[in-house]
């Protein structure tokens, strides 16, 4: 049994959803007119099984009468997410400036170079995050 589709895809040729034609609806037009009712705005395009294959196994879109790879556009990262980065960066940073600091306080050593490392450290950190946009 050939199993005919009624395909639903977005702008950029991604598959939204699916409708079988003969479970969804009876007929073609109908699973046209479901498809037109449920998701406005969108492209309906009749299909075969082996182009349910390529939308679903293969993540494939349909641009210009072709299946292409479907390539995910790059999401920036957020305010929040840059300064966390950067967090994490000077935490590392600290971290490692914390054991030294341990092991001179332990040994009886001098601490001031460290507490001054730790103030530009500081510094540092606090222009990169002014610099987020």
């Amino acid at each position: 049994m050939n199993n005919d589709y009624i395909f639903v895809l977005d702008t950029k040729g991604l598959r939204v959803t699916s409708f079988l034609i003969g479970l969804h609806a009876d007929t073609e037009e109908s699973c046209v007119e479901l498809a037109k009712m449920l998701y406005p705005n969108h492209t309906y395009l009749v299909g075969t099984q082996e182009m349910q294959n390529e939308f679903v196994a293969n993540n494939k879109c349909y641009i210009n009468g072709n299946f292409i790879d479907y390539v995910p556009e790059p999401v920036a990262p957020t305010k929040a997410e840059r300064i966390a980065e950067i967090k994490a960066y000077y935490d590392k940073r600290f971290e490692t400036l914390e054991q030294t600091l341990a092991r001179r306080t332990l040994s009886g050593t001098s601490v001031v170079d460290l507490q001054e490392q730790y103030k530009k450290l500081t510094q540092e950190m606090i222009a990169k995050i002014k610099e987020v946009k």
